[in-house]
């Protein structure tokens, strides 16, 4: 089985939703919402911890701090390797991982 590289379009939204939620909450708190009630009213989960960082981030950096910057583990190959191991994978596909 190969799993896709690039993002499907649910996982975009759900990224797009988070980013959303995230400019919504620090939009709350520079209002004037406690970061508590804030993170109470957000409709995507985060820590504690994850709020505070988020509105100490956006005051060093600004918007730019509320841009998603996780990756998938596809950017851990540079393209000719993982162009490689997708084309051994199709052609062996009983290759443990260990083989491969």
């Amino acid at each position: 089985m190969i799993i896709p590289i690039v993002a499907t379009a649910e996982q975009r939204q759900i990224s797009h939703a988070r980013q959303a939620a995230r400019r919504e909450l620090v939009r709350s708190v520079q209002e004037g919402m406690t970061p508590r009630e804030a993170r109470r009213r957000c409709p995507v989960r985060m820590h504690r911890t994850t709020v505070y960082r988020l509105l100490k981030c956006v005051k060093r950096e600004g918007e730019q701090a509320l841009t998603e910057r996780r990756h998938g583990h596809t950017t851990k190959l540079r393209e000719d390797i993982l162009t490689w191991v997708l084309d051994y994978c199709q052609s062996h596909p009983s290759a443990s991982s260990a083989e491969v």
